[in-house]
């Protein structure tokens, strides 16, 4: 069990997002408009291209004390958005 857990995190902590897997996700963990916030991630980082988006992995332009904020993964960006709303 332990091994495919570890495959699992290995594939997908890296995985660059996209508008599907961004919706998906953020309709499993409950977001109200998950498609009014994709859309929000994809003009934030200019079609998941930015530098904010491939390096810090963050989609939503979050900051805290004027830094950006610097995720693991894109999804733990999503979290947190889902956390501040």
């Amino acid at each position: 069990m332990r091994v495919l857990i570890i495959i699992f995190v290995i594939l997908f902590s890296n995985e660059s997002p996209n508008k599907e897997s961004v919706y998906n996700y953020l309709t499993s963990i409950g977001c109200k408009h998950p498609e009014i916030v994709t859309a929000q991630s994809v003009l934030e980082t200019g079609h998941y291209k930015s530098y904010s988006c491939r390096t810090r992995h963050n989609l939503f332009g979050l900051r805290y004390n004027h830094q950006y904020l610097i995720f693991n993964n894109w999804r733990e960006s999503c979290d947190a958005y889902m956390s501040k709303v």
